[in-house]
């Protein structure tokens, strides 16, 4: 049985791509599989791929038929146990490299630790403190998923070491913005998630992103330059309707659905003000919102409207008719 499986989705990654794979190939764990998902690429991220496929029986490439979108994508990179009896995955960025004994550090904590479903390194990104990445051990797992609601980690996680055994018990994510903070929720109802306090990962931004290739990176149909509203949205909303979905073995969903709601709809409100204060401006000085734009926002405010008129806990201390305030001064 091959120990680690390895997904790698990739979109337009040429650039990036050989740097990623010879990343993987001078570890010091070398008991692997390297599985390379495109997304209907049109540049030559496929044959560097195929390349070196020739070159080394453990890598395979799989071509998608059509472009399925990112986080499709990314689903298809977790269910590698469909193709080997894999211990552990991990999906790979095609962008970001990794030190040496990335893998090796982590499955030997794995397997050390039977409680622990993901372990994941310090990054470059992180180690300054800028962005922090965290560590949730709690024992209590209604203590972990608050923690995890309440703090925002960042990309490092999502391209950890995971436990194949647990990924049954994972709903697939949806193509929205934040669907990783989304995939570390329901990995923390499935067990501790471990940072190794090294900085074993260089986080690097993807090559060449123009516009459009910002829209579909951040599963976003909407400009760059509003977003942040759409996002806190949408992300407040996945977690909802995740944990009306999640495999929860015993745990009170009711319990869960309430603390969901409250804390995330609490530390998110005030930021989404801020940004809607921040385009109000930008609307009044440059005038350069376009017709989607105004639609995705007026979607954004409607559905988090019915929310709070749902959520009479919150609503009692945020005026819900705020948003269609907003609305009226936004012209939408």
């Amino acid at each position: 049985m091959t120990m680690l499986g390895i997904g790698i989705p990739v979109y337009n990654d040429q650039e990036s791509i050989g740097k990623a794979i010879d990343c993987i190939l001078s570890q010091t764990f070398q008991d692997f599989e390297i599985h390379i998902y495109d997304n209907c690429s049109n540049d030559n991220t496929i044959k560097i791929a195929q390349e070196y496929a020739s070159k080394d029986k453990r890598i395979f490439v799989h071509q998608n038929t059509i472009n399925i979108g990112m986080a499709s994508n990314f689903n298809r990179c977790i269910a590698l146990k469909n193709y080997k009896n894999y211990k552990y995955i991990s999906i790979k960025s095609a962008n970001d490299l990794l030190d040496s004994t990335y893998y090796e550090k982590c499955i030997n904590f794995l397997e050390e630790n039977k409680d622990f479903c993901l372990c994941y390194s310090e990054g470059t990104n992180t180690a300054s403190g800028a962005q922090p990445i965290y560590s949730y051990e709690q024992d209590d797992i209604y203590e972990r998923i608050k923690e995890i609601i309440s703090t925002q980690g960042v990309g490092n996680m999502n391209y950890g070491v995971l436990r194949t055994n647990i990924i049954d018990k994972i709903v697939p994510i949806k193509h929205i913005q934040g669907f990783d903070h989304i995939f570390f929720l329901n990995l923390a109802m499935l067990g501790k998630l471990k940072k190794l306090d090294e900085v074993l990962y260089d986080r690097e931004p993807p090559v060449n992103r123009t516009e459009e290739g910002y829209r579909i990176s951040c599963c976003s149909t909407i400009s760059q330059r509003i977003i942040a509203i759409p996002h806190f949205v949408d992300l407040i909303l996945g977690y909802i309707e995740f944990c009306n979905e999640c495999f929860l073995n015993g745990l009170d969903r009711k319990q869960i659905i309430e603390m969901v709601i409250d804390i995330s709809l609490q530390e998110r409100y005030d930021i989404i003000a801020k940004h809607y204060s921040n385009l109000k401006n930008m609307i009044k000085v440059q005038n350069n919102l376009d017709d989607n734009d105004l639609i995705v926002l007026k979607e954004s405010f409607h559905k988090l409207r019915h929310y709070l008129l749902k959520n009479k806990k919150f609503a009692s201390k945020h005026t819900k008719d705020k948003f269609q305030d907003w609305m009226y001064q936004l012209n939408i």
